[in-house]
C-alpha cells in the first residue's frame, strides 16, 4: 500500500510531466547546400560519383543510381518506372566533415525533398552470385588510401580495371560481365585495387558468355574469390512515388 509521501511525490511527477515539451525526433541528415540539375548529356556516359568529407558529386547519374547509392543497394533491388533512368548532375556541400554512410542518408534527405520520392520494402528470392574467400585465401591488392573517393571502373577491351573500390562496390560492378548480380559475403573491409583479366580475344560482356572461360573461374584464380550462384532472400526497394523532375534548387 502506497504511503501518504509515495503518492504525493507521483502526483508531483505527473503534473510536471503533463508541461514538460513533447520529444522531438532527431532532424533528418541533410546536405547543407546541394544543387540538382538535369544532364545534358546525351551519349549514355557512365554514372560517375566523386566524394570527400566535406561533400560529395554525381554526374550523368541516373535517379535509379541515385536511390541505390542512397540506400546502398544492387539495381535488381529496386523496382519502379522505366523513367527512373534520367539522368542528373548534383552537387552537394555538408556542413561538417562526414562519412560515406551520413552521405548516403543525407542523399535519401535529398532524394524525399527534392524529388518526392516514397518508397517502400519487400523481400524477394533472388538469383544472385553470392561472393566469398576461396580456400586458398584472396589475392588482392590493398588501395593506397581506406579514404572513400572516386570510384574508377575502367572498361577496356580484354579487362576491367577497379580502383579503389570495396569489396560491396567490386560486387556491384563485377556485375556487367555476369547474368546474375552478386552479393559481398567475403566480410572482407578496406578498399583495393584490381584488374580482371580475359583470355586474348574475348570481350568481357554477358552476351559473350557462352564463348568465353566463366567469369567465376577467373575471379578465382586471379583474387581468390568465389562466385556461387544462389536463390536467396532479398530486400527490394519499389518506388511508390517520385517526380520526373527535382524541386528547383
Amino acid at each position: 500500500m502506497q504511503s501518504g509521501h509515495d503518492a504525493l511525490a507521483l502526483t508531483m511527477f505527473l503534473a510536471l510531466a503533463a508541461h514538460a515539451p513533447a520529444q522531438t525526433p532527431d532532424k533528418l541528415p541533410s546536405f547543407e547546400v546541394a544543387s540538382v540539375k538535369e544532364s545534358l548529356d546525351a551519349n549514355g556516359n557512365r554514372e560517375r560519383l566523386r566524394m570527400d568529407p566535406g561533400g560529395l558529386s554525381l554526374t550523368d547519374a541516373s535517379l535509379s543510381f541515385c536511390i541505390r547509392w542512397a540506400y546502398n543497394v544492387r539495381s535488381d533491388q529496386v523496382s519502379g518506372p522505366d523513367w527512373l533512368r534520367r539522368k542528373f548532375d548534383i552537387v552537394a556541400k555538408t556542413s561538417a566533415p562526414s562519412t560515406e554512410g551520413e552521405m548516403r542518408r543525407m542523399m535519401q534527405t535529398l532524394l524525399a525533398s527534392r524529388f518526392k520520392l516514397v518508397l517502400h520494402r519487400e523481400t524477394k528470392q533472388l538469383d544472385v552470385y553470392e561472393m566469398r574467400i576461396a580456400k586458398h585465401g584472396p589475392n588482392l591488392t590493398k588501395a593506397d588510401s581506406e579514404e572513400s573517393g572516386e570510384l574508377d571502373v575502367r572498361d577496356r577491351e580484354g579487362f576491367y580495371a577497379f580502383r579503389h573500390v570495396t569489396m560491396t562496390e567490386f560486387a556491384q560492378q563485377i556485375r556487367l560481365a555476369l547474368d546474375h548480380p552478386v552479393v559481398d559475403h567475403t566480410g572482407i573491409e578496406g578498399r583495393y585495387n584490381m584488374t580482371l583479366t580475359f583470355p586474348a580475344g574475348y570481350h568481357p560482356t554477358p552476351q559473350g558468355l557462352e564463348e568465353m572461360p566463366p567469369v567465376m573461374e577467373l575471379v578465382e584464380k586471379q583474387f581468390g574469390l568465389t562466385l556461387e550462384l544462389k536463390k536467396l532472400p532479398t530486400e527490394v526497394l519499389v518506388i511508390d512515388q517520385a517526380e520526373k523532375l527535382p524541386i528547383e534548387n
